[in-house]
């Protein structure tokens, strides 16, 4: 099969997309907990810094995330066999 290739890159890049797309729904239901229960005791100060630092911290992953993936981009399409085209 000549597209042999073309199943084992889809194959790992859908894996990683998965990855990514777990992490982020989990960083959002751990942020819906602890907001819930900050709020559920009447802190709501302390509700507001939660949501506040769940909002910085997923924001600065994804943007790690976005720049291991644009700077790495040639690394990873070398280390999945593809063509330089």
């Amino acid at each position: 099969l000549k597209s042999t290739p073309a199943y084992g890159v889809q194959g790992a890049t859908g894996n990683l997309t998965h990855l990514i797309i777990k992490v982020t729904e989990a960083f959002s239901v751990a942020t819906v907990v602890l907001v819930g229960r900050y709020n559920g005791q009447g802190a709501y100060q302390d509700a507001g810094r939660s949501m506040r630092d769940a909002f910085w911290v997923t924001t600065i992953l994804g943007a790690i995330i976005a720049m291991f993936l644009y700077s790495g981009s040639y690394e990873i399409y070398h280390w999945l066999g593809l063509d330089d085209d």
